[in-house]
């Protein structure tokens, strides 16, 4: 613990300073009852600890915000922690509302949290979304998803489908692996993020769909909720695996509202064998640089595919946005 202050909190600049450091630290806050607020830079946490609280607020609906009871030199604290993203800013003044609520207005943790995330609801929801690029990405997947199971039974179709947090191919399929690749551009030019991504897996061969989205309102459009929505009717007993890899997306159903726009194919989907003749960096071609692959400790490079033979084993012509309400 460094110093213990009065309220008004102390300013950001001192949590900066404090993150700057490095090392876990922490400070006292006058008041009744008790709070200290907790510095771990290493987990990019801010810990709120409230002295003698016995409440239980209710916070496993937020992947970042965590609540447990615990015990520091003999006495009991109640403690909510949460894990900023991009900066301790947002966090910091959620955890200062929290406890001027529990200080000045006599609140317990519980009552206090629910108000303060009920007030700050918006900003929660913004934090945890998808990113412009994640949106695309998803989109894609889900899109092959839904052309999939025109052959597959939703069971084996989810099985296939690694997800977009998975270290493998974004699907398994039986003759192949598939990786899919979305883009907003003109041409079909794709970001590829690692040497693994393009690297065939031992004795499966390896294809690329890449698909062009464009915004686009009204026929053969519509939004990503509205395209997992259809999903989820379609899947019958694969719902709970499906919305498992969602999650694991980062993708919330209640906060389909947060991804507006109307998505459709600026051109028809296409299918590439990921072979010799593909343009591609992998880990063999690394370790044919005269300094060694080792040497490269992060990659991240475009393909421009446009005009490329696409692979006839791997059809995906006839992929479309399904014919759903897109309002």
């Amino acid at each position: 613990m460094s110093n213990t202050y009065s309220t008004p909190f102390p300013p950001l600049s001192h949590i900066e300073e404090l993150i700057g450091v490095g090392n876990p630290s922490g400070f006292g806050l006058l008041g009744t009852p008790e709070a200290q607020i907790h510095v771990i830079p290493s987990e990019r946490r801010l810990e709120a600890r409230i002295l003698e609280d016995s409440s239980e607020p209710d916070v496993s609906r937020f992947r970042f915000i965590d609540s447990r009871s615990l015990v520091d030199d003999g006495r009991s604290w109640n403690s909510l922690s949460i894990v900023w993203t991009h900066t301790a800013f947002e966090a910091y003044l959620f955890l200062c509302d929290i406890i001027d609520r529990v200080q000045a207005k006599g609140e317990s943790l519980a009552t206090a949290v629910e108000v303060v995330l009920q007030g700050m609801g918006s900003i929660l929801r913004k934090q945890s979304s998808l990113t412009r690029e994640q949106e695309i990405g998803l989109f894609g997947e889900l899109l092959v998803l839904d052309h999939l199971m025109n052959n597959l039974n939703p069971v084996d179709a989810i099985k296939a489908w690694q997800g977009p947090q998975s270290e493998e191919h974004d699907f398994v399929l039986g003759d192949y692996d598939l990786e899919v690749k979305t883009t907003t551009s003109d041409e079909r030019i794709h970001w590829i993020t690692n040497a693994r991504q393009l690297a065939p897996a031992e004795n499966r061969p390896l294809k690329l769909a890449s698909l062009q989205l464009t915004p686009k309102g009204g026929s053969g459009s519509c939004k990503l909720g509205i395209l997992v929505e259809h999903l989820v009717e379609s899947m019958g007993d694969a719902t709970p695996s499906f919305l498992r890899i969602l999650e694991s997306s980062g993708y919330a159903r209640e906060d389909a509202d947060l991804y507006p726009t109307e998505w459709a194919l600026r051109d028809v989907a296409a299918c590439f064998a990921v072979d010799d003749g593909f343009p591609k960096i992998t880990g063999d071609e690394l370790a044919r640089l005269p300094l060694g692959g080792d040497r490269i400790k992060a990659l991240r490079y475009q393909i421009n595919i446009t005009g490329l033979t696409s692979d006839p084993d791997c059809d995906l012509t006839h992929l479309e946005i399904p014919a759903i309400r897109h309002g």
